[in-house]
């Protein structure tokens, strides 16, 4: 599988680092992040929310921007919302590049976002590299996706009673997230947020340990991301992945451990995604497929299909 870099300017004229196969093509800018601005088919729109040019940045300097972000948990005014609009540095490999940005001066912390595209996916590995000072800090990885589509949670699969007498998984709720929210499904064998652009409430849900995958699907096109898990406290009360949307976007997370980390020392989170467009528009039986498809634990999500 051919794999093509290059340097371009974004229809607005922004400088971006271009990796991209016969199938898929991304995009990272290069006058600020880290930061994946781009997912899709060559030549085919964006899937990855764009902020607008003129939106209001927060006090501290810092703009959503859009795509996909590296952040560190848990997360607080401070030392999670650090303006990352300044250029990075290029490192270029045969398949792919890794983007390092500025040390951040709340938390001496310098972030670098890795991109490999081989086998039909893309790998994408997040450091945390600890240059000057100590902080107690965990990876999270989160991709904003742009309007319509649905975000998938996967729940572990369903044992009856009375096999299972013990809980075995639990969910994560936000104070402003509502349970009877008409954007929330929860399904027997997976957790649903759908966009609607008419209503602007945020509402999230995390998980511990689902089975490490995410999903984010639009009519035919579909995202899967998987994480690989590393053992270890965990912010937001433990929660690995969480899903999130508002009148905006939607949004794919996962965290890492905490770590507390010294000059020289890093922290990792490596995911794996994979793009397709499927022959009809995205349900839970062709969701179930494409993850078995791609070696994953489809957890229950059959059980979503209706019963016979």
């Amino acid at each position: 599988m051919a794999v093509q870099i290059d340097e371009i300017n974004d229809p607005d004229g922004r400088p971006c680092i271009r990796v991209a196969t016969a199938g898929t093509e991304i995009r990272l800018r290069l006058d600020a992040g880290p930061r994946l601005v781009f997912l899709g088919r060559p030549g085919g729109p964006n899937l990855l929310y764009e902020e607008p040019e003129d939106a209001p940045a927060r006090q501290n300097g810092w703009r959503l921007i859009g795509g996909h972000r590296l952040w560190t948990a848990p997360e607080d005014e401070l030392q999670t919302y650090v303006a990352d609009n300044t250029p990075v540095e290029v490192l270029r490999g045969a398949d792919g590049v890794t983007l390092r940005g500025p040390v951040e001066e709340p938390t001496g912390i310098r972030k670098a976002l890795g991109i490999r595209m081989t086998a039909g996916a893309i790998q994408v590995r997040h450091t945390l590299e600890q240059v000057v000072g100590t902080s107690h800090r965990a990876p999270w990885a989160i991709t904003a996706f742009g309007p319509g589509g649905t975000v998938w949670l996967p729940r572990v699969t369903h044992r009856p009673h009375p096999d299972a007498l013990l809980p075995d998984q639990s969910l994560v709720l936000w104070p402003y997230t509502d349970l009877g929210d008409p954007r929330l499904e929860l399904g027997s064998g997976a957790i649903r947020l759908r966009h609607d652009a008419q209503r602007g409430t945020p509402l999230k849900i995390g998980a511990v340990h689902p089975p490490g995958w995410l999903a984010w699907s639009r009519e035919r096109e579909l995202v899967i991301q998987h994480t690989r898990h590393h053992e270890g406290p965990r912010a937001d009360l433990g929660a690995t992945h969480e899903v999130y949307v508002d009148g905006a976007l939607s949004e794919l997370e996962a965290l890492g451990p905490l770590q507390k980390l010294a000059p020289g020392e890093q922290a990792t989170l490596d995911q794996t995604w994979w793009h397709a467009v499927l022959p009809e528009p995205v349900d839970a039986e062709g969701l179930e497929q494409a993850v078995l498809e791609r070696g994953l634990d489809a957890a229950g999500l059959g059980e979503s299909r209706p019963r016979q």
